[in-house]
């Protein structure tokens, strides 16, 4: 589409988009400014003194049974309320409601050409607004499950919630460093999604614009699905249980501790002021396995996983380095604003971009 062909309304959504790129671009440039002064950063946001939570098994099951009883019955609700014939009735191809429309690797996809795979021969085929909504309702349910789980592991280990990495005292402190390690990793998840799509062919285009092109009403509903929900149950999921899980396997005394975690008296304190007897190095594999696991539940948005193996295995380090789940739950939330912003603008200036 040519400048000159804009509409003012158009203009007005490629010149906001426009300055959204710059201030990233101006971020990415300040964050990694920061990085320079490493001493007072580690003073200003220090490491963890090991691991508190004792996660087992158990709970790893608890939280995936949830989840699924709970999508089942949003799903069999939705069904008893909608008939198949209506919904067959109605196209737009995306994926199925219970995958949450997150991560996009790039925040500007080139969307304008034709990318393969995208259209009928898409495994999970149609998907209609019924679904989207049966798909927020069941990924809000996911906090409720969170909330139990969360629950469950405090009065079976008498571990402390700030354990488990809600650390109330020191929430913008978490939040403040989780933006700016955000756009320390932007540079590397933009460079790993440009390698990716150059090798193989394949352009992404992120799902959620044939639904924000065809049904715009439910921009609101999927950016609640998206930039809150998302972020939070993914995070507890894949970083505070898997991780923790993991932890416990290898601080503690196996077999017992794959199935209920380690003993409440062999964890290392993490309360503050409190001096380890030596320096706390986490284990490397808990993040590669727990980031692989979390590119691989991305596998619907195309060639994307890729990338979002290794932000995950990020993700996963920094929350063994600072043991929040806060910090980890900022980066996930912006970075997943921000790509909904930047789809939502395209869609303002360029209409060829939604397919």
């Amino acid at each position: 589409m040519n400048v000159e062909n804009l509409t003012p309304e158009q203009a007005f959504y490629a010149s906001v988009q426009g300055f959204v790129l710059f201030a990233m671009l101006a971020g990415i440039v300040a964050a990694w400014t920061l990085l320079s002064n490493v001493p007072s950063l580690r003073k200003r946001f220090p490491q963890a003194k090991g691991p508190l939570a004792t996660i087992g098994l158990v709970d790893c099951i608890l939280v995936v049974a949830l989840v699924f009883f709970f999508q089942i019955s949003v799903e069999v609700f939705r069904r008893s309320l909608v008939g198949e014939k209506e919904v067959a009735a109605q196209v737009v191809d995306e994926p199925p409601s219970n995958d949450t429309p997150t991560e996009s690797v790039a925040p500007m996809p080139d969307a304008t050409e034709p990318v393969a795979g995208t259209d009928s021969d898409r495994p999970w085929g149609k998907v209609t607004p019924d679904r989207i909504i049966a798909g927020g309702i069941g990924t809000s349910f996911q906090l409720l499950a969170m909330a139990i789980v969360i629950a469950m592991i405090v009065a079976r280990t008498s571990c402390p919630v700030a354990s488990l990495g809600w650390r109330t005292g020191r929430v913008g402190e978490d939040i403040l460093f989780g933006v700016w390690l955000l756009f320390l990793l932007l540079p590397l998840l933009f460079g790993l999604s440009y390698a990716v799509n150059m090798w193989s062919g394949v352009e992404y285009k992120h799902p959620v614009i044939d639904t924000m092109e065809a049904y715009p009403w439910l921009f609101g509903l999927v950016a609640w699905m998206a930039v809150i929900v998302a972020p939070i149950t993914e995070e507890f999921f894949f970083r505070t249980l898997l991780i923790g899980w993991m932890e416990s396997i290898h601080y503690g005394d196996r077999p017992r501790s794959i199935w209920s975690g380690w003993l409440p008296s062999a964890r290392v304190s993490l309360q503050d002021g409190e001096q380890p007897s030596a320096p706390y190095t986490p284990p490397w594999w808990p993040s590669i396995v727990s980031g692989g696991l979390f590119g691989l539940a991305h596998l619907s948005y195309g060639m994307s996983w890729v990338p979002l193996v290794f932000f995950g295995i990020a993700l996963g380090r920094i929350y063994q380095w600072r043991q929040s789940l806060v910090t980890c739950i900022t980066i996930h939330m912006v970075f997943n604003g921000l790509n909904l912003l930047n789809l939502w603008l395209r869609l303002g200036w360029d209409p060829t971009s939604g397919g």
